[in-house]
C-alpha cells in the first residue's frame, strides 16, 4: 500500500522529502505499531513547513489516514523561536509510561532565544504518547547547552542522529543525540554524543543530560573531523536484558588512512552506559574483511538485528567509501554478530554488489551500504 504527501493531507507543489526520515512505535500503546513519516520541505497553504505526519497501526487495515497527526514545523517549532529543517526521527518511551514518545531531531535549525542567531546549532522535541497518539505539546526540548560538558554552538548539528535506549534494563529508555560536527578544543568536526533521562519527581519534570566524545573512551582520540556520533544504534548485543549503544565514527584516522572510518560498542549496565568495557572495531581487527582505507567511512551507517538463530542483536555496518575491483566509492556492507562479551568477528560476513546472489556488480559511486534500516 503506498502512501503519497496528498493522501497524508496535503496535494500540490512539494519540495518535501517525504518518506525520508521514518520511525516506528506504538504511540497509542494498542499493541500496533504507528508509522512518523518526515515530511520536511512542503509550504502549507498557512505558510507553516509541515514536518512530520504520524499515521496509526488498526486491526485488519494496516496503516490509516484517519485520525493521523500532523506535527507542524511553524506550530510546535515556531514556540521556540525556529522552524522544522532536515527531520531526523526516533521513537521510544522515554517517561516510562508504557507509550512510546516521539524525537525529533532538526540539525540545521537555528538556536532559539539568542541575540545573534546560531545557524545550524541543532535542536530536539519530544512529544509524549498518548491514548489518543502523539501529543503536540512537547514534554522535553533539548539542546547541546542541556548536557553537561556541552555549550550551544554554530554548524555542530545536534541531532543528526537519534535513538532511545533502555540502557539499564528498568524500561525508562534514555534519548542519545548525535552531534558529530562538534568542535572539540581546537579539534574541528570532532562529534559528540548526548544521553538525556527523563525523571519524574513529585510535582516536577526534569531532564538531566551528560555528553561524551571520543576523550572519555578508552584507547581512542580525539582529531579533527572524526565526526563521532554521525550514526547511532541500539540493541541487546550481549543478550543481559539491557540495550547497548553503538557509535560510528566514519571519519576516523589511523595507520596513515585518512577517513577510515571506526565503531565504538557501548555496553549497558545496572548503572547506564559503561565506557570502561568499551569496544572498538575496524576493517584492519583480525577477521574483518578487507582493509582500512582512506576514505572507506566504516561506521557511516549502522543498523542493529538478529541476523541468526542466537538471539542477540547483530552489527551491520556501512562502509560506502568502500574500494572494489578498483572501483573507488563501491561501498559494501559488514556483518558482526553478537555474544556475552559484546560484538565478535567470528561468523562475520561481508556484503558486497561483488558477492554471490546480490544483483549487479560494483561501479564507481554506487555507495553500497550508505544508508541501513
Amino acid at each position: 500500500r503506498a502512501f503519497a504527501n496528498q493522501t497524508a493531507g496535503n496535494g500540490g507543489n512539494c519540495r518535501c522529502t517525504f518518506g525520508r526520515q521514518l520511525a516506528a512505535g506504538d504511540f497509542n500503546d494498542d499493541d500496533r505499531a504507528d508509522l512518523a513519516i518526515g515530511t520536511a520541505g512542503y509550504i502549507s497553504s498557512a505558510g507553516d513547513t509541515e514536518g512530520v505526519y504520524v499515521l496509526y497501526g488498526a486491526s485488519g487495515e494496516g496503516l490509516r489516514i484517519v485520525g493521523r497527526t500532523a506535527i507542524s514545523g511553524g506550530g510546535e517549532f515556531s514556540a521556540l523561536g525556529t522552524t522544522l529543517r532536515d527531520v531526523v526521527l526516533a521513537a521510544g518511551d522515554h517517561d516510562g509510561d508504557g507509550f512510546d514518545d516521539l524525537a525529533i531531531g532538526s540539525p540545521t535549525t537555528m538556536a532559539r532565544g539568542t541575540v545573534i542567531p546560531k545557524r545550524e546549532e541543532g535542536v530536539v522535541i519530544v512529544l509524549p504518547g498518548s491514548p489518543q497518539g502523539v501529543k503536540t505539546d512537547p514534554m522535553a526540548t533539548y539542546d547541546e547547552g542541556r548536557a553537561s560538558g556541552g555549550s550551544r554552538n554554530e554548524f555542530d548539528r545536534f541531532g543528526t542522529a537519534l535513538v532511545f535506549g533502555d540502557f539499564r534494563g528498568n524500561g525508562r529508555e534514555q534519548l542519545v543525540v548525535g552531534m558529530p560536527f562538534d568542535d572539540r578544543g581546537s579539534k574541528a568536526d570532532a562529534g559528540a554524543v548526548a544521553i538525556f533521562t527523563f525523571e519524574r519527581n513529585p510535582g516536577a519534570f526534569e531532564t538531566l543530560g551528560r555528553s561524551w566524545s571520543q576523550a572519555d573512551l578508552p584507547n581512542a582520540r580525539v582529531d579533527a573531523g572524526d565526526r563521532f556520533g554521525y550514526a547511532l544504534a541500539v540493541g541487546d548485543v550481549t543478550g543481559d536484558g539491557r540495550d547497548d549503544l553503538v557509535i560510528g565514527v566514519p571519519g576516523e584516522s589511523f595507520s596513515g588512512s585518512s577517513g577510515a572510518g571506526v565503531v565504538h560498542l557501548l555496553k549497558g549496565s545496572s548503572t547506564g552506559l559503561s565506557t570502561s568495557s568499551a569496544q572498538t572495531w575496524h576493517q584492519d581487527r583480525s577477521g574483518i574483511a578487507g582493509a582500512a582505507e582512506s576514505s572507506d567511512r566504516f561506521g557511516f551507517a549502522l543498523t542493529l538485528g538478529r541476523y541468526d538463530a542466537g538471539g542477540r542483536y547483530d552489527l551491520a555496518i556501512g562502509v560506502p567509501g568502500e574500494k572494489l575491483s578498483g572501483k573507488a566509492t563501491a561501498g559494501a556492507v559488514h556483518v558482526l554478530l553478537g555474544s556475552t562479551p559484546g560484538l565478535t568477528s567470528m561468523g562475520s560476513q561481508f556484503w558486497s554488489q561483488s558477492s554471490s546472489g546480490i544483483a549487479d556488480a560494483p561501479q564507481a559511486g554506487d555507495w553500497f551500504g550508505q544508508v541501513l534500516r
